[in-house]
């Protein structure tokens, strides 16, 4: 009976040791905690060498992404800043090299009244880059005068205002358009009393704008 009970529990352990051994070979092995923490250094030294690859370093240089450009900067360029004086001067230059209007047609304007036979004058006209304009001087003159721009061949007329008699015989008339009105070549003065009568009174001084 003892030899029968011991040769079952024999069979028993030799059983056991042989589903033992199936288990560990079907189970998958678990890593050690020394296993998990080797495994993760080796990822992160591939990830540093993957991120040297794409952005290398040279030495122990580290790029300031905040430096900014300063070479314009006058305080720190060794540039000295352009003066008020020296601004002013450059406005005056550019002024100065505007075209001046030019005058294109000229005329001598003669005494046409009795009373008045010393008075004269000049009158000038131009067009230029839409732009329309006249003036006239005058010497010997009373007071009270209206310029007017005739087209002889229409027998058409327009004023260009009173005239700007600074002294009581010298006047000038200035008169300007957008409109290029230089069909309008014959120059009048008339003497203008204060009668709220828009049209031409007596003439004073009168004359033809030709070419120059």
């Amino acid at each position: 009976m003892k030899k029968i009970i011991g040769a079952s529990l024999v069979l028993l352990l030799v059983i056991a040791g042989i589903a033992y051994t199936l288990i560990q070979q079907s189970s998958p092995v678990l890593d050690t905690p020394e296993t998990v923490n080797d495994s993760a250094s080796n990822i992160e030294v591939e990830a540093d060498n993957q991120l040297d690859n794409v952005f290398p370093q040279t030495g122990d240089e580290v790029l300031d992404t905040n430096d900014t450009d300063n070479s314009n900067d006058p305080a720190t360029s060794g540039l000295a800043p352009v003066s008020d004086e020296a601004e002013t001067q450059a406005d005056e230059t550019s002024q100065t090299n505007e075209e001046p209007f030019v005058y294109t047609h000229s005329g001598r304007l003669d005494s046409v009244i009795d009373s008045m036979p010393t008075a004269t004058g000049t009158a000038q006209f131009g067009y230029q880059d839409g732009k329309y304009n006249m003036e006239a001087v005058f010497s010997n003159l009373t007071p009270a005068h209206e310029g007017w721009l005739v087209d002889q061949s229409e027998s058409e007329f327009f004023t260009t205002g009173e005239i700007d008699q600074e002294t009581g015989t010298e006047g000038s008339n200035v008169w300007s358009s957008d409109e290029d009105v230089s069909r309008y070549d014959f120059y009048v003065l008339t003497l203008e009393p204060r009668d709220n009568d828009p049209a031409p009174a007596d003439h004073i001084v009168e004359g033809l704008m030709t070419l120059k």
